[in-house]
């Protein structure tokens, strides 16, 4: 296996990924601006602490992983239901 081209696919479908992403974020958002995302950073990286990936790399589940993004997208929803205001969502994910 070569290093390179592993390295290589991988930087490339990374970046492939996160600039689709950003082009489908901006294409929701009515009014673009250059922090409009920056709320989602927390919610990533909580989610990635949840499903026991390690920070350093190397070793994690993408099945658990999946799971904690669903969890966490579920509190939005449960904080809705309770009629609570939406700001709560940010301190409990």
């Amino acid at each position: 296996i070569s290093l390179r081209r592993v390295r290589l696919a991988t930087f490339s479908g990374a970046g492939a990924v996160a600039g689709v992403a950003g082009v489908l974020f901006a294409s929701v958002t009515p009014s673009f601006t250059p922090n409009a995302g920056a709320s989602y950073q927390l919610i990533v990286i909580a989610a990635v602490i949840l499903a026991g990936i390690s920070l350093s790399g190397g070793k994690g589940n993408f099945l658990v992983l999946l799971l904690s993004v669903g969890f966490l997208s579920t509190i939005p929803v449960s904080i809705a239901f309770f009629g609570l205001p939406p700001a709560f969502a940010l301190i409990f994910q």
